[in-house]
């Protein structure tokens, strides 16, 4: 008899959960229901959980989201994923939420809370009444503290409630107290609270996946209409019990995505379509992309590392300088130091032969700057990838006649000063001074070397307009002149555009801009090609902070009248990963965008090629340039791998033909907003693009 008594409550009790569970299903929208059951004892307040007995038979909830819904109208998981369990007794609430954290020696945290979203952390919020308030509780990773009514913001006192922390090797975790006097009502069994746990991640680069949140929600924490429903049970669960609460928990997780991965897999099957589609037109076109090759990192190292530092390879920039020669501008990263995005510099590889590009002849072009200053105390300077220009040497206008100016060049890259501590490590969101780099470049055939370096203010680039270097592909030629693509802050909207540089008795000097994106929008990092018409085409970044629901958008832009009037011919909705994106070209002529997808965020483990169709005015299917899980396994580190900034060139080399050549990093993510060492596919990537039709050459000889 004791025996069927306790199946029937067990079955009552998974039934309960069930029931809750699929009413906060129901209909399109998710509500987050948690059942919140009484302690046996009450826990040691340190902040460990996994050690206090009195958590063992509470269910843990596994399942964040990210706090952006808007983005396809899809919730995605964290990165870094966070978990909690939730119990009380007579007089009080008890909370432990456990946040994963591979980088904890990045955390931010303060003794004194006094503004929102600065600390890495947790915000639990609880609507116990039908009066609206909503009790507001923050804790960061150290256990500083701030409560009070979250919609009018008012602070509360703190000594009338606890909570502890615990930071370990790749987690911190915390266990808060609050008694029910403070929230001036005690649960009944079976009282539904409505309420939402939030996480800042601050250790996050992306602002947009700083916010994770246990209840979906539009924008804010603190959305009562979107909270998640907190049911409190009289009963105490036994082992196997709260396992199958636990599983049934899991349900509400798999409902949230179930949507996401349909439209995914509806996305998958008809990219499947259209490339089979494109590969059977190939028969009966006279161009068109037919591959590319995926190969080994060919840059990962330079050879003249000081002792005791680790730096690498990374982001390449190829420049035609003579009539079989490349010269690749690749800069270089200083890994292990903890510091998010150290880049340190920039090399030239010269190279005339693909299976041969090596760092034993690099030359160092621009490095970073350390100091002290009287005043402000250490200092660090990064330095940014290096691009430019270049006219080759033994390159002739379309007349026939020699190039007047071959055999120079120039390049730009970004520089950036820091505070720092004595070891180095400073904030890279902080910066004291920001200002560009200008070079002037010369080959004779046997030594490529810097004929001229100097900072450069926006300001003073070129008047009317504040020019900065945000790009990511190098210039073009056009007659004497080269075409380069910058942006102009115009009322604090930065607009991507075309300079004209040309030659003169400082060098290489800009002469005009031509907006290309409007000033409505922020895009950045533009790109641009010559077609085989003479047309040009242009592409560029949509911004991903101000408006982030159009940062998974793919536009092109074209001209008729080189580079006088712009018009915007593609624009198509959620085709890439929030990362760098570019136009290039095949070296038939075959135009093509690269970029990251899928997933639709900010990872970016898959490179990808999409052929523009014959009008530009769509892309006709995606090609996988390099699949980095597929290839290599996930990430060492545990984060993921950054394959990004692509960027492609038509260049002649030693075997008198012209190649389309594909360059690209590869890093795990982890060595970039953390210090991870190194994985052994870090580098700088150079492949090639086939193509069907005849080659176009870029340069005339």
């Amino acid at each position: 008899m004791n025996y069927l008594k306790n199946a029937l409550n067990w079955y009552t009790k998974s039934a309960l959960i069930i029931l809750l569970i699929m009413t906060a299903c129901s209909g399109n929208k998710v509500q987050r229901t948690y059942p919140c059951y009484k302690l046996d004892i009450a826990p040691h307040l340190d902040g460990k959980i996994e050690s206090d007995k009195a958590w063992q038979n509470i269910p843990v909830e596994t399942s964040f989201t990210t706090e952006f819904i808007k983005e396809f109208d899809m919730n995605f998981p964290p990165t870094k994923q966070t978990f909690f369990k939730m119990g009380y007794d007579s007089l009080n609430l008890y909370v432990a939420v456990k946040c994963m954290e591979p980088w904890v020696k990045q955390l931010e945290t303060k003794k004194d809370i006094n503004t929102f979203n600065k600390d890495d952390g947790i915000e639990l919020l609880l609507q116990t009444d039908n009066n609206k308030t909503v009790h507001h509780f923050i804790i960061n990773a150290i256990g500083s503290r701030w409560s009070g009514e979250s919609i009018k913001k008012e602070t509360t006192a703190l000594d009338d409630w606890e909570a502890k922390t615990y930071i370990a090797k790749d987690f911190f975790s915390m266990e808060v107290k609050i008694p029910f006097k403070k929230l001036q009502t005690t649960p009944e069994p079976n009282t539904v609270w409505l309420g939402n746990i939030g996480r800042n991640i601050i250790t996050i680069i992306c602002p947009e996946d700083r916010k994770t949140s246990w209840s979906p929600v539009n924008s804010e924490f603190d959305e009562s209409e979107n909270f998640g429903r907190f049911v409190f049970k009289d009963e105490k669960l036994t082992k196997q019990e709260t396992t199958t609460i636990e599983n049934n928990l899991k349900k509400q997780t798999d409902k949230i995505f179930e949507d996401k991965q349909k439209k995914l897999q509806a996305r998958q099957q008809e990219e499947t379509r259209q490339l089979q589609t494109y590969q059977k037109s190939l028969n009966n076109r006279a161009t068109g992309i037919t591959g590319l090759t995926h190969g080994k990192a060919d840059l990962i190292s330079p050879s003249n590392v000081p002792k005791n530092e680790i730096w690498r390879y990374g982001l390449g920039f190829p420049l035609q300088i003579s009539p079989t020669e490349v010269a690749l501008l690749c800069n270089v990263r200083k890994e292990g130091s903890g510091n998010i995005d150290f880049e340190i510099g920039t090399d030239v590889v010269v190279f005339d032969d693909l299976s041969n590009i090596k760092p034993d002849n690099a030359i160092g072009i621009s490095r970073y700057e350390t100091g002290r200053h009287p005043k402000t105390g250490h200092y660090i300077v990064r330095k940014g990838p290096v691009l430019g220009g270049f006219v080759p040497i033994g390159a002739k206008l379309e007349d026939g006649t020699p190039h007047p100016y071959a055999g120079t060049g120039f390049g730009m890259c970004w520089a950036i000063k820091h505070n720092s501590d004595k070891e180095g490590r400073f904030d890279y969101r902080n910066y004291t001074e920001r200002y560009a780099m200008m070079f002037q470049f010369a080959y004779d055939g046997k030594i490529f070397k810097v004929t001229e370096k100097q900072p450069v203010d926006e300001a003073t680039l070129l008047s009317d307009w504040k020019l900065v270097g945000n790009f990511v592909t190098n210039a073009i030629p056009d007659g004497k002149d080269l075409l380069y693509v910058m942006i102009s802050r115009v009322n604090g909207i930065a607009v991507a555009g075309v300079t004209r540089w040309q030659y003169g008795a400082k060098g290489w000097r800009p002469v005009s801009f031509t907006p290309v994106t409007g000033d409505s929008v922020t895009w950045s990092e533009p790109s641009l090609i010559r077609e085989a018409d003479g047309n040009l085409l242009f592409s560029a970044r949509s911004s991903d902070r101000a408006i982030p629901t159009i940062a998974f958008d793919i536009g092109v832009w074209r001209s008729i009248d080189n580079g006088e009037t712009w018009n915007q011919v593609l624009y198509e909705k959620n085709r890439r990963s929030r990362s760098p994106v570019s136009i290039n070209c095949a070296a038939d002529g075959t135009p093509f965008i690269c970029a990251n997808t899928p997933p639709l965020r900010r990872v970016r483990d898959v490179l990808s090629i999409w052929p523009i169709n014959e009008t530009r005015t769509a892309l006709e299917c995606r090609m996988v340039a390099c699949d980095a899980k597929k290839e290599f396994g996930p990430a060492p580190s545990g984060s993921w791998w950054r394959i990004d900034h692509p960027n492609s060139a038509i260049v002649r080399l030693a075997d008198e033909k012209w190649h389309s050549i594909l360059t690209f990093r590869i890093v795990d993510n982890g060595e970039i907003e953390g210090s991870a060492h190194p994985a052994p596919e870090t580098g700088c990537y150079v492949e090639e693009v086939f193509s069907k039709g005849t080659p176009i050459p870029t340069w005339n000889f």
